[in-house]
């Protein structure tokens, strides 16, 4: 049994570390900073979607 707590408590303890690493390792912002804003194009901006290469605007005038 105590072995058992043992391991409970040395998995518990890699855990932590590596959620701690994790944004180090990943190179992950825990506070991103806003880098570069911009307005938005139309006059009633509603949403943004990201495709993986572009940020889209939509617009309810369009």
């Amino acid at each position: 049994m105590k072995t058992k707590t043992c391991v409970i408590q040395l998995v518990c303890a890699l855990s932590v570390l590596f959620f701690a690493l994790t944004p180090a390792v990943f190179g992950v912002e825990i506070t991103p900073d806003i880098s570069d804003p911009f307005y938005s194009p139309g006059t009633d901006p509603v949403g943004l979607a990201y495709d993986g290469t572009y940020l889209w605007n939509a617009d309810a005038d369009d």
